[in-house]
This record gives structure tokens, sequence and C-alpha cells, in this order.
């Protein structure tokens, strides 16, 4: 569970972190117009939290954090290719939902698990185990991605090709995570 969450959160850092200044330097958006498309991931964050919550999905757990990974790893996949052909900004805003509707289902599906799966009395634990996988997760992919973006640059790479380079990394690392997370298996 806390390696589904990390790599998730790897993916969604790393991802988010660099759609901004795509918009902004390749798509010609305003800084306003950029922040406006990437709150939208929140909206669909918000959504697929409400989804996973339903009483229709109590016990799934592991399966919407694998179909939360695999709508996260198709949204950033999607803006791979938008960056990759400059698409409209419509597409962009559509990956962003996408990504997000992700986060929201597979995320807090990892929540859920995590309490499900610790022992009596392991609450404390499990909750500090997400919060570390968070926070290095998101770190670490950020930091890739960063690296990723100042070695394309440094080694003659156009600026605009280099988008494409960082959203397929981190569509990888989401896709790692529906490995993972077909993995998890309840207890008992």
């Amino acid at each position: 569970v806390m390696l589904a969450r990390f790599l998730i959160m790897a993916s969604f850092g790393g991802t988010t972190t660099f759609a901004p200044l795509m918009l902004v330097r390749q798509q010609g958006l305003s800084l306003g117009t950029a922040g406006a498309l990437l709150a939208l991931a929140s909206l669909g964050w918000s959504t697929g939290s409400f989804v996973q919550g339903r009483r229709a999905l109590i016990g799934r757990g592991p399966e919407l954090v694998a179909v939360g990974a695999l709508v996260a790893t198709l949204g950033t996949a999607l803006l791979t290719l938008n960056a990759a052909t400059a698409a409209p900004s419509a597409l962009n805003a559509l990956g962003l939902v996408v990504i997000g509707l992700g986060m929201g289902l597979g995320v807090t599906a990892t929540s859920v698990l995590a309490l499900e799966l610790a022992p009596a009395g392991g609450h404390a634990a499990a909750s500090s185990a997400l919060q570390l996988s968070d926070v290095l997760g998101s770190v670490l992919g950020i930091s890739l991605a960063s690296a990723l973006y100042a070695f394309a640059l440094s080694g003659g790479w156009a600026g605009a090709s280099t988008y494409p380079l960082v959203f397929a990394v981190m569509t990888l690392i989401a896709a790692g995570t529906v490995l993972v997370g077909r993995r998890i298996r309840p207890q008992g």
C-alpha cells in the first residue's frame, strides 16, 4: 500500500510541477490560465474521492488503487501526448482532470486500506507511513522531473521537447503504480 502511495504521489508531483511551466512556455498561456487549468485537477480529485467512498465500493480498496492508478496513468499519458503535439488547452485541461480523478480514486483508497490493514493499535504507525509516502513520493517525483528537465536543457534539447520527456517518465511511474496496486491483498 505504501509503495503504491509513494509512486502515485511521485508521478503526480512531477507532473503537476511541470504542467504549468509547459502551459505557459510552450502553449503561451497566461499564468492565471495555467493555474486555472491546474486547479481542474483538484476537481477531478474531489470527484474521484467522492466516487470511491460510495457504499457499493466498500471493500474494493485494492481494485480502486489499481483503477485509480490506471486512470492517473491515462491522464498523464494524455498530457505527454499533448506536450509532444502542442495540443489545444482543452486537451491539457482534460488530461489534468483525468489525472486528478485517478488520484482521488487511488490515493484515498490507499488511506482506507492502510488503516484497514494496520494491526490493532497500529493506526498511528500506518498514518505516519502514509505521510512519509506522500512527502517522499512528491519530493522525489519533483526532483526526478527537475533533474530530467535540467539534463535535457543542458544537453541542448529544445525547451518544447523536454516536457514530453518529463511527462513520459511520470507516466511510467504512474503505470508502475498500477502493477503495485494489483498486488495489494487484504489480510484474512
